[in-house]
């Protein structure tokens, strides 16, 4: 009897244990999906070039590769097609507006237009677009884009300080990448033939400036010796003490009042 009564025991023993062991992995098994639709949910697909493309290049899925990116980086790649929108893409008659190299994402606009009229509707009350020039030398090239936020740099003498580079605006936001230049192309072409471009210059970039500030940048701009530069800031770059809009280095104040006559 007392035999029976430990096999009993045994059994429940056995039972629990066995059911425990369930339970276990099936709550392992829901922490695991849980983890991988948590990360799902923060990627996304993006659409890549396969090759060089020229303007008026229809895109066929051979020309698309899709890579998969965290969530977070898609607003620093700016307004890139996704793979769900890929029939966008490639159902377009027109073609590309403008080359695309390989590596780069597809922009929407790529195909919609330069995506510089859609600046300008963003543009708060009170700014107004204002254009620089600079030497295309030195233009950041590819890696700027409208909406992106830049540093104007220029060397000045201010009182008696010797001639130096000043920040004279800091994360300003650009409305357009005006006067590009075409890339430079090596090698020959032919059946076969590599044909390597070198990165993309421009002269002129317009910025969004506060209209008060407009009138003074000017006035600055006037007495840079040489040539302007841009820093390209990152993405979520804001004015110093993140006020409403960028306003000249309080070190070239006195500069910002007059404006210097060049003598002809």
């Amino acid at each position: 009897m007392a035999e029976e009564v430990r096999a009993i025991q045994n059994k429940k023993l056995l039972f629990v244990s066995i059911l425990l062991a369930v339970l276990v992995v099936i709550i392992y098994n829901v922490h695991v999906y849980q983890i991988i639709a948590g990360q799902t949910r923060d990627l996304v697909r993006l659409c890549k070039a396969a090759r060089d493309l020229r303007r008026g290049d229809k895109v066929t899925r051979q020309d698309i590769v899709i890579e998969v990116v965290p969530k977070q980086y898609t607003e620093a790649l700016g307004k890139v097609i996704q793979a769900k929108d890929m029939e966008f893409l490639t159902g377009r008659k027109e073609g590309l507006n403008k080359p695309v190299k390989q590596g780069e994402w597809f922009q929407f606009a790529d195909l919609t237009g330069s995506g510089e009229e859609d600046q300008i509707k963003d543009m708060r009350p009170g700014m107004v677009g204002l254009t620089v020039q600079i030497n295309p030398a030195e233009s950041p090239g590819d890696i700027l884009r409208p909406g992106h936020r830049v540093n104007i740099v220029g060397r000045l003498e201010v009182g008696n300080q010797p001639l130096q580079a000043y920040r004279i605006l800091e994360a300003v936001r650009v409305l357009a990448v005006a006067g590009i230049g075409a890339q430079e192309e090596t090698g020959k072409r032919g059946p076969g033939a590599v044909v390597q471009r070198g990165p993309r210059s421009y002269r002129s970039v317009t910025i969004e400036v506060h209209g008060s500030v407009s009138p003074a940048l000017k006035n600055v701009l006037s007495f840079v010796q040489g040539d302007i530069w841009l820093e390209v800031c990152h993405p979520e770059a804001k004015p110093e003490g993140n006020k409403q809009y960028s306003e000249i280095n309080p070190q070239l104040a006195a500069l910002a009042k007059q404006t210097r006559v060049v003598e002809r």
